[in-house]
């Protein structure tokens, strides 16, 4: 199953204007959502316009989709923990607590 496939199947379906970019035709795993995610922040860039705002969502949603495969699919509550530091430390944006 596609990144597409397994989001499509989630409870509520993402607006037209959200639909996720260039990662959407990978199987669906945790590592392929937070790769997802850190593609779709590095499209961001230095840009402050409106693809940079979409780029910033798509980064958001397929972090917490990542988290909800680790919740769901890994039944490793100890992987969801993995996922929040990998964020923190590649993103830059927590103090390490």
């Amino acid at each position: 199953m596609t990144i597409a496939e397994w989001v499509s199947q989630r409870e509520r379906r993402v607006p037209d204007a959200f639909q996720f970019g260039s990662r959407t035709d990978v199987e669906v795993s945790l590592p392929a959502l937070v790769n997802a995610a850190e593609e779709a922040l590095s499209a961001c860039g230095d840009d402050h316009d409106r693809r940079a705002a979409y780029a910033l969502l798509a980064a958001d949603a397929y972090i917490t989709y990542a988290c909800l495969w680790a919740v769901e699919e890994e039944e490793d509550f100890g992987t969801l923990r993995d996922v929040a530091d990998r964020v923190v430390r590649a993103w830059g944006t927590g103090d390490g607590r």
